[in-house]
């Protein structure tokens, strides 16, 4: 999956520098990526990351293309304690 992506030696680096998580001080990261990379493909969350707000519109206005099934499932899987 993503072969070209995984091979193309800024995308290593772009996934490498992603931390989807760490919310300390993402905005650096962000600016980056809205000016060199808009859309690139985190292997950690195992999606698309679309980072400017008229591609982020776009996509949200043609649900007929872009499903949001999976935005009802949880990201991971809740922990037995937490259905408890």
């Amino acid at each position: 999956m993503n072969q070209g992506i995984e091979q193309c030696p800024y995308h290593k680096e772009l996934n490498a520098a992603y931390q989807p998580f760490d919310l300390t001080d993402p905005f650096p990261f962000y600016k980056e990526v809205r000016e060199k990379c808009p859309i690139f493909f985190s292997e950690e969350l195992g999606y698309y990351v679309v980072s400017r707000y008229e591609d982020v519109k776009a996509i949200f206005g043609n649900w007929q293309a872009f499903s949001s099934e999976n935005a009802q499932s949880p990201f991971k899987p809740i922990a037995p304690k937490a259905k408890a």
